[in-house]
């Protein structure tokens, strides 16, 4: 099945769709003819003016000019791909690259030609997936380290591919498919490594698992709210009206319904417990906002220099600040559901709220489900320390051209390590939900291989995989 590519009309939930599927993209004619156009406008330009990355250095470089030899191209995109270990995209990140590319692109301003967007689209299309490493861009003149090491591969047949776990050659790949090699022409290795749509699709897939993570923990609470003693005011509909927060208000109804029948309960619950409204409805807020940002990058044009009402322009539209910032949010997002887990894992384990046993400790266990709680404050300190805003961690490169970066495919990275981290202390909190509802007293025999199982079970159905080891 294939989408019609437009000007847009596509959002971050559709990337998402592409990503898990084999679904792909065709681009219209009438985008053709645009692409066209612009590429026309682009090489007018280029015989009457100096025009940014027609035959010149690129970066600090920028006014040096070249002869232009005919492997030009292929020289911007072999000096770009740099890209480094330990891990490299998965199929899902790359086919995500893809698909946010062809959208960016279809704004129509790149100067490119339109099989240029067409191989592109056969790349998604054949499953393609270069050896793109994560980590070695700065996301300031775009995501240039990852772009070059993916279109190197599909334009030139140079690196290696994943095809089934194995590493194959590009060129072999293209050989197999009958893609013949495509010689890209003055400008156009730039328009396609000047973008962010590599932080982009990254933020956007780690964002969708950040959201199952959150759907999840939103379940759990409400299992355990069903079994502890909490008093249901707490979380009666209309004061969330009163605090204007329509995501808190569709949490408390879910809560509020969990709990109206205790008749034992704490006058006021820890703020762990009796707050959970309020701080997940914000967090959501956090997650929307996150989403907003990244559908306005997906659709944007993101490269430099650009075509505009029939003129070369050079601007900035491949900084990727936005893309880092929609990370960051998401980060803080993630830092606050930590925190909650941890004190309600704590919380719902005192005696005072479970009216069972501290910890869930019968006579012939040691520390009950103790322990369970020293794993979710190790990880929530972890996530703590990763929610540090990465987009405002500014390093001077390109001697002083790039000299305000977004940082944001570290970013992006960190949101994945924020996720893994998540998922462990969601499978702890499950445990001892878990326990609670069957008045288990131990001994907790076995637990270690319970929690195994149980965040085995949350990472295949609810993280993307994103990044891989380079070599398993």
């Amino acid at each position: 099945m294939q989408l019609l590519l437009t000007e847009c009309g596509l959002s971050r939930r559709d990337i998402v769709d592409i990503a898990l599927s084999k679904k792909g993209l065709k681009i219209s004619g009438s985008l053709i003819a645009k692409f066209e156009d612009s590429r026309r406008t682009y090489m007018e330009e280029a015989r009457k003016r100096y025009i940014y990355g027609y035959c010149t250095g690129l970066g600090e470089l920028y006014s040096k000019s070249s002869e232009c030899p005919s492997n030009w191209e292929e020289i911007v995109l072999e000096e770009h791909a740099t890209g480094v270990g330990p891990y490299i995209a998965s199929r899902e990140l790359v086919r995500a690259f893809y698909a946010v590319r062809l959208v960016q692109l279809a704004k129509g301003p790149a100067p490119v030609r339109g099989l240029v967007a067409e191989r592109i689209v056969e790349a998604l299309e054949h499953n393609i997936i270069p050896v793109v490493h994560i980590s070695g861009s700065v996301g300031a003149s775009g995501d240039l380290a990852p772009s070059a090491e993916a279109f190197r591969c599909i334009f030139y047949g140079k690196g290696e591919a994943l095809v089934n776990g194995n590493r194959i050659s590009c060129n072999r790949i293209l050989k197999d498919l009958d893609l013949p090699r495509i010689d890209l022409e003055p400008g156009e290795a730039l328009a396609l490594i000047n973008n962010t749509a590599f932080s982009t699709s990254y933020c956007m897939l780690a964002l969708h698992s950040l959201e199952r993570i959150y759907e999840s923990l939103l379940d759990t609470v409400t299992r355990a709210v069903k079994v502890i003693s909490v008093n249901p005011e707490h979380f009666y509909p209309e004061v969330l009206v009163l605090k204007h927060c329509e995501n808190g208000k569709k949490i408390a109804e879910k809560l509020y319904n969990a709990s109206i029948h205790h008749k034992d309960y704490l006058l006021q619950a820890p703020y762990s417990i009796r707050c959970i409204p309020q701080i997940l409805g914000t967090v959501r807020n956090l997650m929307d906002y996150s989403d907003e940002l990244l559908n306005r990058e997906l659709c944007g044009s993101t490269e430099n220099p650009i075509v505009v009402n029939n003129r070369v322009y050079h601007a900035c539209n491949f900084h990727s600040i936005r893309a880092g910032i929609a990370c960051d949010v998401a980060a803080l997002a993630g830092a606050h559901m930590a925190n909650l887990i941890d004190r309600f894992t704590a919380q719902i384990m005192r005696k005072e709220i479970n009216q069972t046993a501290d910890f869930l400790s019968g006579e012939n266990s040691s520390v009950g489900l103790m322990i369970l709680q020293y794993t979710t404050a190790s990880l929530a300190s972890k996530i703590r320390s990763l929610a540090t805003p990465f987009s405002i961690q500014n390093s001077i490169t390109s001697g002083l051209q790039e000299d305000i970066v977004p940082m944001s495919p570290n970013s992006a990275k960190r949101l994945e390590e924020i996720v893994e981290s998540l998922a462990g202390m969601l499978a702890s909190l499950g445990i001892v939900v878990d326990a609670l509802e069957k008045m288990d007293r131990g001994p907790f025999i076995g637990i270690k291989e319970k929690i195994s199982e149980k965040l085995a079970d949350i990472r295949r159905s609810l993280i993307l995989p994103l990044s891989l080891p380079e070599y398993r």
